[in-house]
């Protein structure tokens, strides 16, 4: 029975010289295309005959526009039987022809399942994986391996600020009731400044379904004099317990004019919603801050905010603060929205709008 395969095999080779790519014969059926009769021996499950045909092409050295199909499907086939041999040998002549993400794909959960992680990380450096083309199998990978993954992201932008030295905007104030005149030097300033923004964060997987995460970020606002400028580092440790449910620690610190205006500790519980397709995570915040300079600013706060996903790749954001002082005139509750949008565009990765409006509900 091989016998007979490999001589319709052989046959099947001198035909294909002689028919147009829509006229193919094999066994006595035609196919259009080569496309066509490997799909057609790859869903039969039709192996042998599909790989011999592949391997025949390569050692003939076929024309790409011949063997791209047929490397395509006996590289999965060999991928089915588990032969390793054939799997790194038709990988390797693929790599002639085609720079097909679905190659990749296949080679690198091959070289997972078998738990080759070292030539896994070796050959996820060679993709040149920088825009996370194969981001399941990448996690799948640190899943097996236990290894710590770290990424980092820097981002630059103007920022226009109406009031930087957090001036007054009315001429006369109140203060003990007792009214004050406004000089012109604590009247709101007008300045552009350069904001940037960097992100370093690294997590290990503890379990398949478990990580530990731990990210630092700096904000900064720089204006044109060294005075009034801000930056804020923060630091947070998330423990991911299961695929849902995320526990978060964070402290930070906020400078302004070189001096701290305030420091802040907080906790928070993170749920992803998978019953609504509409409503994407909760997420709830207990923490205070502390002020250096103005205990009025001291407070005790709770946040809630939840996240939607809307038509057309918009996306939206609703928040709820309530904060406590020890100063009854500057505790409040207050409501929040947001909506954005992921703009693509030619040679551009993505583009961010985004709307925010944040509005005071009570004041005690």
């Amino acid at each position: 029975m091989l016998n007979a395969r490999l001589i319709l095999i052989l046959l099947f080779t001198l035909v294909v010289n002689s028919l147009s790519s829509k006229e193919i014969l094999y066994e006595g059926k035609y196919f259009n295309s080569e496309t066509a009769l490997s799909d057609f021996l790859y869903l039969s499950e039709d192996y042998q005959p599909l790989i011999s045909i592949t391997i025949e092409g390569i050692e003939s050295k076929r024309p790409c526009s011949y063997l791209e199909s047929f490397l395509q499907n006996s590289l999965k086939a060999a991928y089915q039987l588990k032969d390793a041999e054939l799997l790194e040998y038709l990988f390797i002549s693929s790599k002639k022809c085609l720079s097909n993400i679905n190659n990749n794909e296949i080679y690198l959960r091959y070289l997972i399942e078998v738990g080759k992680l070292d030539e896994s990380y070796e050959f996820l450096e060679l993709l040149d994986n920088k825009n996370g083309d194969l981001p399941l199998l990448e996690n799948r990978l640190f899943q097996a391996s236990g290894r710590w993954k770290y990424f980092q992201k820097f981002n630059a932008s103007f920022v226009q600020n109406s009031n930087i030295n957090n001036g007054f905007t009315a001429d006369v104030v109140n203060l003990f009731g007792m009214p004050f005149e406004v000089s012109d030097d604590a009247t709101p300033r007008n300045d552009i400044g350069l904001k940037l923004s960097h992100t370093f964060s690294v997590m290990k997987y503890l379990t398949k379904s478990s990580q530990l995460r731990f990210r630092t970020n700096i904000n900064a606002e720089d204006y044109s004099g060294h005075e009034l400028d801000r930056y804020s580092p923060f630091f947070s440790a998330d423990y991911v317990f299961t695929p849902e449910d995320m526990l978060s620690i964070g402290v930070g610190r906020n400078y302004w004019n070189n001096e701290e205006v305030f420091n802040t500790q907080s906790i928070s519980y993170s749920r992803k919603i998978n019953k609504f397709s509409f409503l994407n995570m909760l997420q709830l915040s207990l923490g205070q801050t502390d002020s250096p300079i103005n205990q009025t600013n001291s407070s005790e706060y709770l946040s809630l905010q939840t996240l939607f996903s809307l038509k057309n790749n918009w996306n939206m954001g609703i928040s709820y603060t309530k904060n406590d002082t020890e100063f009854g005139f500057s505790s409040y509750q207050s409501i929040g929205a947001s909506v954005n949008k992921n703009l693509n565009f030619q040679n551009i990765e993505k583009v961010s709008l985004k709307l925010q409006k944040n509005v005071d509900m009570v004041e005690f």
